[in-house]
């Protein structure tokens, strides 16, 4: 997932930068949802940690989950947006994907024939690997200690929102662990 705003003004922005003699690339992380939302909660928890930890009187704000969902239904359309403007455009704009692992799954310099979209698809509803589930897991057990120090330090509880993201987050989770482990049995 990414900023929507980058994706929906890429062709504008790319074509001012063609015009300077620049040949801009569009990189999109292909990324299980449900894993980009709880990673979405995971740096937020980070931020919490250290501002708390430096004093800082500040709060990260959670994305909510309607905003991820509206963001992640009008992806397919940014994606197709972005793929016609660089076949239009092949000697001045490169389409990427890349996955978690930062590995390319798609390059439009070597897979422009291919559909983009069954790519960013296939990867985002495959199985998760082990190594996956175990990063998950890690994320979570920080995300509850994080909120449990706060609490017990009467520094800052949980507000609503953060509770909601926070169960969105494992149910989603939760979902995609039982799907992994009936995939790979």
């Amino acid at each position: 997932m990414g900023a929507k705003g980058a994706g929906i003004d890429f062709c504008y922005n790319a074509n001012m930068a063609i015009e300077y003699g620049y040949k801009p690339e569009a990189v999109y992380m292909s990324v299980n949802p449900d894993i980009a939302y709880l990673s979405n909660v995971y740096r937020n928890c980070t931020l919490y940690d250290k501002m708390i930890h430096q004093q800082l009187e500040l709060y990260p704000t959670l994305v909510s989950r309607p905003y991820f969902d509206n963001l992640h239904a009008d992806l397919d359309g940014m994606i197709l947006q972005i793929d016609a403007f660089q076949k239009q455009n092949p000697e001045n704009v490169r389409l990427l994907v890349i996955n978690r692992a930062n590995q390319t799954i798609y390059d439009s310099r070597t897979n422009s024939q291919e559909a983009v979209l069954d790519k960013i698809h296939s990867e985002e509803t495959r199985p998760l690997s082990s190594d996956e589930l175990i990063l998950i897991n890690k994320q979570i057990s920080l995300i509850d200690t994080n909120i449990r120090h706060r609490c017990e330090q009467n520094i800052y509880y949980p507000s609503q929102k953060e509770i909601e993201a926070m169960q969105t987050a494992c149910e989603n989770i939760k979902r995609q662990i039982n799907l992994s482990y009936c995939n790979n049995r």
